[in-house]
């Protein structure tokens, strides 16, 4: 039996990388959905409540380390269930302990190139179970 599509957010201020980002999830079958600031996107993402959210480290105004703490203490509240991977242009160092320090699942450079990074992707997604 094939496990069902993740249901993903993607976060991400650069509109390439959003592109490239959501084209690798969605060729491992994934259902994408695109924001491209993280900015009022908490609502949508609680309201919504996909399986993963994938966030840029380095935006304007909140970045992706901030609108991480802010899912996982929601999270907490509400039973856990969003799973968090950061993918960024960061020095790997910065984004390994950005990652650890809010609880992602996944640390990704978007360097990488189109099979590393489904490789990368497919790796910490492997670890997430579709909601009901």
């Amino acid at each position: 039996m094939t496990p069902r599509p993740l249901r993903i957010q993607v976060i991400d201020d650069d509109p390439i990388a959003l592109r490239v980002v959501a084209a690798v999830l969605r060729g491992l079958g994934h259902e994408v959905k695109l924001r491209d600031q993280a900015l009022g996107s908490l609502s949508e993402v609680l309201r919504d409540r996909p399986d993963v959210v994938v966030l840029d480290l380095s935006m304007p105004g909140l970045g992706g380390a901030g609108f991480a703490e802010l899912v996982s203490a929601r999270n907490e509240s509400a039973g856990g269930r969003i799973a968090i991977v950061l993918c960024s242009g960061a020095p790997l160092d910065e984004l390994a302990a950005a990652a650890k320090r809010v609880g992602a699942i996944g640390a990704i450079s978007k360097s990488a190139d189109a099979n590393a990074l489904r490789s990368a992707f497919a790796l910490s997604l492997a670890r997430v179970t579709p909601a009901a």
